[in-house]
């Protein structure tokens, strides 16, 4: 067959410019969302040499079939194939629904890390050292209240960050200081910071205490000072009835726990008094108050 002339002239010498043929996408999926793809205007078959013959007769300028026009098409054809391959990996990667397994490794490893086992539950007994810890679901310290100790013949400070306000007290388990208190009384909620430091303070034992729905409402955050109830110690005081009263003028929160750390009374005192019946081996403990006064024995 003859090669193809690169130009035709019709009447009257005006030249026609070569039409490169337009590549017909075989899917919607060849080209990107938005492209104009324009219909072909010349029909991509071949021809044979007779009927082109015939056609050159017509009005109609002749088809032509330039290399330079193929080649453009090609490269056309292949970069529209590349693209829609593309955007169909993009979709299929993008939007396939995840697996069950997925799903649930995904969970576990986000469980793993956002939410660690608590140190101090409201469970049981633990001993901590020394440094700061966090309360709340998923920290440290669960909320709750605790009565807090010192290891033996130590002594440090205890302070509480909370929205509230900070306290702090001193903590002392050396029967021969006379500071500090060998247990301080708190209740602990989610937010707050809690923090031991100190040379002489090496650990820390968190005892829950059990609050259970008829115990009184009112629980300070913090209790500083702590008496015991005993026969034998002469620093502590005697079980039996009591009339305990503040300072006139002052008031403030008083809380006795049984020894196994139960709740007995926790009330607001003033100089008027109320009644609490103490037994061997009680607690009792006070909020905002320099002094508290047990009267006769009743």
């Amino acid at each position: 067959m003859m090669e193809q002339p690169e130009s035709q002239l019709q009447p009257g010498n005006q030249e026609v410019a070569p039409i490169s043929p337009t590549p017909i996408p075989n899917t919607p999926q060849q080209f990107a969302a938005g492209q104009v793809v324009e219909q072909p205007g010349i029909a991509q078959t071949p021809y044979s040499q007779e009927a082109y013959h015939v056609y050159l007769g017509q009005p109609q300028p002749a088809p032509k079939k330039s290399k330079k026009g193929i080649l453009l098409g090609g490269v056309i054809f292949v970069v529209l194939v590349t693209v829609g391959t593309g955007i169909l990996f993009w979709q299929h990667k993008n939007h396939r629904a995840p697996t069950a397994t997925n799903t649930s490794a995904n969970k576990s490893k986000t469980s793993s890390k956002s939410t660690p086992a608590p140190h101090v539950t409201s469970g049981a007994a633990v001993t901590l050292g020394l440094g700061t810890f966090a309360v709340g679901p998923g920290k440290e310290v669960l909320p709750g209240f605790y009565a807090i100790s010192p290891g033996p013949q130590q002594s440090g400070n205890f302070a509480i960050t909370s929205s509230t306000g900070n306290l702090s007290v001193i903590l002392d388990n050396i029967p021969a200081d006379p500071y500090g208190t060998s247990t301080a009384w708190v209740f602990l909620a989610t937010g707050d910071t809690l923090q031991f430091s100190g040379g002489r303070l090496k650990t820390i034992t968190f005892t829950p205490v059990p609050i259970a729905s008829t115990d009184p409402p009112i629980l300070s955050k913090l209790y500083e000072g702590t008496f015991n109830v005993s026969a034998t110690d002469s620093r502590g005081i005697l079980p039996g009835k009591h009339l305990a009263t503040s300072d006139p003028g002052t008031t403030g929160d008083v809380l006795v726990v049984s020894k196994d750390y139960r709740i007995k009374y926790s009330q607001t005192l003033d100089n008027t008094g109320f009644v609490v019946d103490l037994a061997e081996g009680d607690r009792v403990t006070i909020a905002h108050l320099n002094r508290i006064t047990f009267g006769p024995k009743l």
